[in-house]
């Protein structure tokens, strides 16, 4: 047990713990636990929170390793950003109803948490709450909270299921981030926004319903649509794209780091496949993108590293940076002729690209367009190009030749020419420069 010499107290404030550690009582006459004042105490067990106490500031128990249960009494009205921040053995905690507010990141990195409830009186689950709470399995989101914050559950991988009620209005970027668990989600009519990669990495969900009468989104086909804007903004597994015009746009993280998805199909509908819509997505390995897009996002197929062979249509008229990079298995790439540019590091560390024609009208080869495209043996460039930037070709060490569709002097116009590595031979006019 504590005594009272092992606390600082000034005019009820508790600012430093000195004690030993075990179980812990903070006695009474305490209104305010200090920020840090209990922060890498490492030997205690327990803590039980006298009656009094109104606000435990943050990071008080930030990195208490060993602390496996706390009991908070009621009267405590605000608990701080990170005040339980990596408590890794805390097992159970109990939460009056008296609170108000929890702080960002409170209980991150606490991975023994198994389940918790929350106070009534909770408005908010605040950004980053119970990030990689990886243990945390069960969760009563109080009817009275309208936001859920940015990662908020992120990387809680044993959260099967979720009830968001009614009332809740936001869905935060990132809120269940790599909730591999996570099987169903179901979207009251009140939520008016969700943010992209809300559900992102999600990569067992295989259902997904928007509650009707929300006048923001409808779900069809387990996707979920910005209903206005025509915008795909969640999906899944077992999602199908619908064919019936009411979806034009493939939207930012709809379906990233989905890694169960093995094939989509993309309908003639579709103008746009936004930034990292499929980004991650290792299994998918075809993907027939239609003649009706003119734009990929960046990132848009990333680390997508079943996909051996992509045809980008005539369509297409913007490739954003990093579109494909890491794509390992990608074999081969037709690029439209409608772009004028490849941009940074656009297929970057494509390790089995072997060869690639950049077609007529590119202007630049963005930096670190190609780099690390160690099979790449040859490359075809028009006399078109003005302009490389530095690291175009760096690390590609079996790139042996160019040619180029213009002549010598063509070649010597164009800027920044000498970044290309020494030993690589340069064809052009049936000859070598």
């Amino acid at each position: 047990m504590s005594d009272i010499n092992d606390f600082i107290i000034e005019d009820g404030v508790l600012t430093k713990y000195v004690g030993r550690g075990g179980d812990v009582v903070i006695p009474s006459g305490v209104k305010k636990i200090k920020k840090f004042s209990f922060r890498d105490q490492t030997a205690i067990k327990t803590l039980t929170i006298s009656n009094g106490v109104v606000e435990i500031e943050h990071s008080s128990f930030e990195d208490c390793t060993s602390l496996t249960h706390i009991t908070i009494p009621d009267g405590v009205i605000q608990i701080g950003a990170r005040a339980f921040k990596n408590c890794t053995q805390l097992a159970s905690i109990s939460i009056p109803n008296s609170v108000e507010e929890i702080g960002e990141n409170a209980f991150e990195k606490c991975n023994t948490l198994a389940s918790i409830v929350l106070p009534k009186n909770l408005s908010e689950i605040s950004n980053g709450l119970f990030s990689q709470c990886t243990s945390l399995s069960s969760i009563s989101i109080p009817n009275g909270v309208s936001i859920i914050g940015e990662s908020a559950f992120h990387n809680c991988p044993a959260l099967t299921s979720v009830h968001i009620p009614s009332g809740v209005k936001i869905i935060k970027g990132n809120a269940f981030l790599w909730c591999t668990g996570l099987i169903s989600i179901s979207i009251p009519s009140t939520v008016t926004k969700i943010q992209s990669g809300a559900f992102s990495c999600c990569s067992n969900l295989e259902s997904i319903n928007v509650e009707v009468g929300n006048a923001v989104y409808h779900s069809d086909s387990n996707c979920i649509i910005k209903t206005k804007s025509k915008i795909l903004v969640v999906g899944c597994k077992n999602s199908k794209i619908p064919q019936d015009g009411s979806v034009t746009i493939i939207g930012e993280d709809a379906f990233g780091g989905c890694n169960t998805l093995e094939t989509i199909n993309i309908p003639n509908t579709i103008i746009k496949i936004d930034h990292s819509a499929f980004s991650s997505c290792s299994r998918l390995s075809e993907v027939v993108i239609p003649d009706s897009v003119t734009e990929l996002g960046w990132y848009a197929f990333s680390h997508c590293t079943a996909l051996s062979s992509i045809i980008i249509p005539d369509s297409v008229t913007t490739i954003g940076i990093n579109a494909f990079q890491a794509c390992t298995n990608l074999k081969s790439v037709i690029l439209p002729k409608t772009i004028n540019g490849i941009y940074c590091d656009t297929f970057l560390d494509c390790k089995s690209l072997e060869s690639i024609d950049i077609p007529e009208g590119v202007e630049l080869i963005g930096y670190g367009s190609f780099r690390g495209c160690c099979k790449l043996e040859q490359i075809t460039i028009p006399n078109s190009v003005k302009k490389f930037e530095d690291t175009a070709f760096v690390n590609c060490e079996n790139l042996s030749d160019i040619y180029f569709c213009g002549s010598e002097d063509e070649w010597r116009r164009i800027e920044n020419v000498a970044s290309i590595p020494d030993g690589i031979r340069i064809h052009c006019e049936h000859k070598i420069m």
